[in-house]
C-alpha cells in the first residue's frame, strides 16, 4: 500500500503519495500510524473547505447566469426602444420631407398670394410668420425625434457592453466552479486513499506487537 507524505501544497492539495519505509517494529508502526491519523486530520478539514468553496462557487455561478438573463431582457428592451424611436423619427421625416417639398414649390406663390389677398401689411407680415413658425415646429419636432433615435442607441449600446462583461463573468465564475469541484473530488479520493493507509498501518502495528 503506498503512503501519503504529509507535506501538502499551497492550495491545500495532498502531494504525490510516497512509500513510506516498511516498519520492523510495533514502536515504528505505531509511528507510522499516528502521522498518517495525524495527515487524515488535517486533510478531512482540507476536504470541508473545499466542500465550501463548491458550494459557495456553485452559488457565484448561478447569480452569474442569473446576471445574463437578465442582461439579455434589458438588451432586448433597449434593442426594441430604439426600433420604436427609429420608426418615430422615419415618421417625422417623411412629415418633414413633405412639407419642404411643397414649401420649396409654392413658397414663393403662397406668399405673392399672401401679399394679394391680404388686407394690410400687417396681415401679410403675419401670413409669412405662421408659415414660418409651421416650418420651425416641423425642425424642432424631428430633432427631437432625431435626439431620441440618438440616445436610445447609445443606451442600447451601453447594455450590450454591460451584457458582454456579463457574459465573462459567467464564463469565470464557470470554470471556477468546475476547478472547485475538481479540487474537492481530489481531496476526497486523497482522504479515502489515507484512510485505507491508515488501517493497513494499524493492523502492522497490532500484528508487530503480538509477534513482539
Amino acid at each position: 500500500m503506498l503512503g501519503l507524505s504529509s507535506a501538502l501544497t499551497a492550495a491545500g492539495e495532498p502531494t504525490e503519495p510516497v512509500t513510506p519505509p516498511s516498519p520492523t517494529n510495533s514502536v515504528d508502526a505505531k509511528q507510522l500510524w499516528l502521522d498518517a491519523s495525524r495527515q487524515a486530520a488535517v486533510l478531512n478539514e482540507q476536504v470541508l473547505q473545499a466542500n465550501d468553496n463548491v458550494t459557495s462557487t456553485g452559488q457565484g455561478a448561478a447569480e452569474a447566469a442569473q446576471a445574463v438573463f437578465d442582461a439579455e431582457v434589458v438588451v432586448q428592451d433597449a434593442t426594441a426602444a430604439v426600433t420604436a424611436a427609429q420608426t418615430e423619427l422615419d415618421r417625422y421625416q417623411e412629415g418633414v420631407d413633405r412639407f419642404a417639398s411643397a414649401s420649396f414649390r409654392g413658397a414663393r406663390l403662397s406668399q405673392f398670394s399672401t401679399l394679394l389677398t391680404a388686407d394690410s401689411p400687417e396681415d401679410f407680415l403675419d401670413e409669412v410668420s405662421a408659415l414660418d413658425r409651421v416650418a420651425a415646429d416641423a425642425s424642432k419636432t424631428l430633432q427631437a425625434a432625431a435626439q431620441a433615435r440618438k440616445d436610445a442607441a447609445s443606451t442600447a449600446a451601453a447594455l450590450q457592453a454591460a451584457q458582454l462583461e456579463a457574459l465573462r463573468s459567467q464564463t469565470e465564475a464557470d470554470a471556477a466552479k468546475v476547478a472547485a469541484v475538481a479540487a474537492a473530488a481530489d481531496l476526497v479520493a486523497g482522504k479515502a486513499a489515507l484512510d485505507l493507509q491508515i488501517a493497513d498501518y494499524e493492523a502492522l502495528y497490532n500484528q508487530l506487537s503480538e509477534s513482539e
